[in-house]
């Protein structure tokens, strides 16, 4: 089953392939056909019903939802004060007669969100949704398009603003294992992205041969560049480059968790203090300490697949 949380909202994927909403609609953000703000229980995205789309992978961000087919298109819906769903700009409520104030910066209804595809296709395969930034994934040609809020350079593109569509996020590649002409000389090339991972206020980026990239806001450490510094555009993350090879990852708002191929569970930036620690005060939530590069975890054996939520805690399968 597929399964995938917002701030106050969820979608899942049944065994036979439909698609359910619950939880807050504020924002329009369930993808179904009533003006309510809130379901109380799982109701049927019959957009993709009535038109016999398979969805194969889906992401949701604070208030907006992210769907991909298994066609290779992708779909939006939602909160689009920053253009997180995709979906451009323009008109996005029926009354005409309303001020420009008043319009609505909510996607009502779901939405196709074209790519300029190098390879003239749709192989969108998976998405993935920080607070109010996204970024989609083109698995032919391993390369990775952002949209949305892009205030701390968490889109990757080297600019500090947002991005109303989708656009592909230039990255060269930093590899030891760069290619080698017959000459000696190392050519570059670009790497491959498999998978990515947001956060609230950065991005990761993971290629085909193990390699982490990052990009955003680094304040708390969460980059995993040894400092506290941000990234305009993804840098790949030097400690990891010699003999670990990372085949998973996730963002919390102010951290990131890295898991590597022997079952090693590596976390960076913000960590919260440990319950049954001393503190100062009472607040659960009181920051510990900043981890600039990645430490490693013990993990059970097995471990798979790694998530972290807004408050950096983390869990495994």
């Amino acid at each position: 089953m597929l399964i995938s949380t917002g701030y106050n909202h969820l979608h899942f994927v049944d065994d036979v392939g439909i698609v359910y909403a619950k939880g807050s609609n504020l924002c329009y953000q369930l993808g179904v056909n009533y003006d309510v703000p809130w379901l109380d229980h799982p109701t049927k995205v019959t957009y993709f019903q009535d038109r016999n789309i398979k969805i194969k992978a889906l992401a949701a961000g604070r208030e907006h939802s992210l769907f991909i087919s298994d066609t290779g298109q992708c779909y939006g819906c939602g909160d689009n004060t920053y253009g997180q769903t995709g979906l451009g700009l323009g008109l996005l409520v029926d009354n005409d007669d309303c001020d420009e104030d008043e319009q609505s910066s909510n996607r009502r209804t779901l939405g196709l969100i074209t790519f300029n595809s190098e390879s003239g296709a749709n192989t969108v395969t998976s998405c993935y949704c920080g607070d109010f930034h996204s970024i989609v994934i083109d698995s032919a040609l391993g390369l990775a398009y952002s949209f949305g809020w892009g205030l701390y350079y968490q889109l990757g593109n080297g600019q500090a603003a947002n991005l109303y569509t989708p656009a592909p996020i230039n990255i060269q590649s930093q590899s030891i294992n760069d290619n080698v002409d017959g000459n000696g000389t190392g050519v570059s090339s670009r790497p491959r992205i498999i998978k990515a991972a947001c956060g609230t206020w950065h991005s990761l980026l993971l290629d085909d041969e193990g390699q982490v990239y990052s990009f955003g806001w680094g304040e708390f450490g969460q980059l995993g560049q040894g400092d506290t510094d941000s990234c305009t555009t993804p840098t790949i993350i030097e400690s990891l480059m010699d003999d670990i090879k990372i085949i998973d990852i996730s963002c919390g708002s102010a951290s990131s968790l890295l898991l590597d191929d022997q079952q090693r569970l590596l976390l960076c930036g913000q960590q919260w203090r440990p319950p049954n620690t001393s503190s100062s005060s009472n607040n659960p939530f009181e920051p510990w300490r900043k981890i600039m590069s990645p430490a490693p975890i013990i993990l059970p054996k097995h471990t798979s697949r790694v998530y972290c939520n807004t408050w950096t805690s983390y869990s495994w399968t």
